[in-house]
C-alpha cells in the first residue's frame, strides 16, 4: 500500500514539474513572437521550445518554430516541425507550401509533387514551384542518359540542378566528384562544404574536404577538416594519417616564419628544403616553397641559388609575376642590367598594370643610364645592396691601392690621381645616406 502511495506522488510530481501552465505558455509564445520581431533568433527558438514542450499539440507553434529554424539555416529541424506541425493540421497551406520549397531544394520531386497537389490553384507562389518542378524533372532525365565518366556534362547538368535543388546532397557529392576529376578541385571544396554543413557527422565527407583543401595549398583549412574527422572519430586511421602530414608540414612552415621574422635567412632557407621532403607531390606546396626559397636566398645574396629556386618555381607557375621579379631584382644586385630588364618586361606583358615590374623597368632604365656615366658601385667593386661598413672597407683598400705617391712614373702617376678621384667621390656619395639613395633613384 505505502508502495503504491509513493510511485502515485513521484508521477503526480514528475508531471507537475515537465506541464507548464496554459499561462506559462502562452507568456513564452509572447516572448517568442516578440523577439522574433526583432530579430533575436536564439532567443525567440527558446521560447517556442519551451512553448511546446507545455503543449506539443499547437500546430501554430510547431510552424513559428519551424520559421525559425529556417531562418537560422537548419533545414532538417525546420522540416521536422513543419511536418509536426502538418501531422497536427493537415489543411494548414502555409505549412504545407513551406514544406515543398524545402522539399524543392532537396530535390525530392515525389514528395514536392504529393505536398503541391494538396495546394489550391492560384495560390502565392505555387505557380514558382510547379515551373521549377518541372525544370527539375527534366534536367533529372537528362543527367540520368549522362554515363559516369562524362564529367563536364555532370558538373553543367548538375550545376542546372543544383541551382534549382541546391540542397540536394546526393547531387552535391557527385558534382564534387566530377569537379575533382577535372582539376577543379576549389569547386568541388565549394559542394563539400556544402555537404559538410548537411552531413555534419559524416568523417568520410570530413576527409574528402580536408584532402581538397590541402591539394590547393590551403594548410589552415585542411587541418581544421582533419581535426574534426579525428573529434568524432579518433579512431579514424585515414584522418590521423593525413593529420600526422598535415601537421609536420605545418609545423615547417611555422618556424619558417619565425626564422624570417628574426632575419636568419640560412635557417630559414634550411627549414624551407626539409619541408620539400615532407610534401613531394601537391604542386601548390612544392611552389610555395620554392618561390620562398627564391625569395629567401635573395636576402642571401647567393644569385646561383637565388636562380635555381626562382626558375624551378616558374617551372611550376611560368607566369607568378612576383617569382619573375625576385628573378630580376637578383639581377640587379648582380649588375646583370640587361637580364634585369628582360624579366620585368615579360612580367609587365603578362600584367600592364603590374606595379612591381613597371617600377623595375624604370629602376633598370636609369641604372643604365647611369652606368653609361660613372657606376660607383664597380669603381668600389661591391654591390648594390652593400653596407656602408663594406663601402668603407672597400674604399681603404682601393684608396691605398691607388694613392697617387705609390705611382712614381707621371703617367701612372696621372693615371692614378684619377682613379683615386673617383675612388673618393664614390665613397662620399655611397656612404651618404640622401646622397645615395638620390644616386640610385638616377
Amino acid at each position: 500500500m505505502n508502495l503504491f502511495f509513493t510511485l502515485t506522488l513521484l508521477s503526480t510530481l514528475f508531471q507537475s514539474y515537465n506541464l507548464l501552465s496554459r499561462t506559462e505558455v502562452d507568456e513564452h509564445l509572447l516572448k517568442g513572437k516578440e523577439a522574433l520581431a526583432l530579430g533575436k533568433l536564439d532567443e525567440a527558438l527558446s521560447h517556442f521550445h519551451s512553448a511546446i514542450e507545455g503543449d506539443p499539440n499547437s500546430f501554430l507553434t510547431h510552424y513559428r518554430r519551424a520559421t525559425v529554424y529556417l531562418a537560422l539555416g537548419r533545414v532538417l529541424q525546420a522540416m521536422s516541425d513543419f511536418t509536426a506541425c502538418l501531422q497536427l493540421n493537415p489543411d494548414f497551406v502555409q505549412a504545407r507550401y513551406q514544406r515543398a520549397l524545402l522539399y524543392l531544394k532537396q530535390g525530392k520531386i515525389r514528395e514536392v509533387g504529393e505536398d503541391t497537389a494538396l495546394i489550391a490553384d492560384g495560390y502565392e507562389g505555387l505557380s514558382g514551384i510547379l515551373n521549377k518542378l518541372n525544370t527539375l524533372e527534366e534536367k533529372h532525365q537528362q543527367l540520368g542518359s549522362v554515363p559516369d565518366s562524362d564529367h563536364t556534362a555532370i558538373r553543367e547538368i548538375g550545376g542546372s540542378i543544383l541551382d534549382i535543388s541546391p540542397w540536394d546532397i546526393d547531387l552535391r557529392l557527385k558534382r564534387a566528384s566530377a569537379n575533382e576529376q577535372l582539376g577543379r578541385n576549389g569547386d568541388a571544396v565549394a559542394d563539400l562544404r556544402v555537404a559538410r554543413v548537411m552531413l555534419p557527422g559524416d568523417t568520410s565527407v570530413l576527409l574528402r574536404l580536408s584532402l581538397l583543401y590541402y591539394s590547393i595549398g590551403e594548410l589552415d583549412e585542411s587541418l581544421n577538416s582533419v581535426r574534426e574527422c579525428l573529434r568524432l572519430d579518433q579512431d579514424h586511421r585515414s584522418c590521423f594519417k593525413h593529420y600526422k602530414k598535415s601537421k609536420k608540414l605545418n609545423k615547417q612552415l611555422e618556424r619558417v616564419e619565425e626564422f624570417l621574422s628574426q632575419e636568419k635567412y640560412s635557417e630559414a632557407a634550411a627549414e624551407l628544403e626539409s619541408s620539400l621532403s615532407t610534401e613531394t607531390e601537391v604542386t601548390e606546396f612544392i611552389f610555395k616553397i620554392k618561390a620562398k626559397l627564391c625569395h629567401t636566398h635573395r636576402k642571401l645574396g647567393a644569385l646561383d641559388d637565388v636562380l635555381k629556386w626562382c626558375e624551378e618555381a616558374l617551372e611550376l607557375r611560368p607566369e607568378d609575376l612576383n617569382v619573375m621579379c625576385d628573378k630580376a631584382d637578383q639581377y640587379i644586385d648582380s649588375d646583370m642590367l640587361d637580364e634585369a630588364l628582360e624579366d620585368f618586361r615579360n612580367a609587365k606583358e603578362i600584367d600592364p598594370e603590374f606595379r612591381r615590374a613597371k617600377e623595375g623597368i624604370d629602376r633598370v632604365l636609369k641604372l643604365q643610364k647611369q652606368a653609361s656615366k660613372r657606376d660607383y658601385y664597380k669603381i668600389l667593386g661591391v654591390k648594390r645592396t652593400a653596407s656602408k661598413k663594406e663601402i668603407v672597407k672597400a674604399y681603404r683598400h682601393l684608396a691605398q691601392e691607388w694613392h697617387p705617391d705609390m705611382f712614381p712614373d707621371p703617367v701612372d702617376k696621372a693615371r692614378a690621381e684619377k682613379k683615386f678621384i673617383d675612388i673618393a667621390d664614390a665613397k662620399e656619395v655611397l656612404t651618404n645616406k640622401e646622397k645615395r639613395e638620390k644616386y640610385d633613384r638616377g
